[in-house]
């Protein structure tokens, strides 16, 4: 699985509701062997008052290395209005 189909994954997990990634915005950091921190701008979606209403929001992915393999440890999405 790739890094990106795991996010997906995780997003359609965590809610019901459509999650979009918006690349143009993302960076990785990696200041430890077993870690690193992804950053970016995503796209929420959702119905109101019976209309989609969609709007970008900045998100933090914490990676940790296990077991072999890079694993998602913690979303943290922020800049709502």
């Amino acid at each position: 699985m790739t890094k990106i189909s795991a996010v997906l994954m995780i997003f359609s997990i965590i809610t019901l509701e459509c999650h979009h990634p918006y690349v143009e915005e993302n960076n990785v950091y990696k200041p430890a062997d077993k870690a690193l921190f992804e950053t970016g701008c995503h796209r929420f979606c959702h119905i109101e008052n019976g209309k989609q209403e969609c709007s970008i929001f900045k998100f933090v992915h914490i990676w940790k290395f296990q077991d072999g393999q890079w694993k998602l440890a913690r979303i943290v999405t922020y800049d709502h209005d």
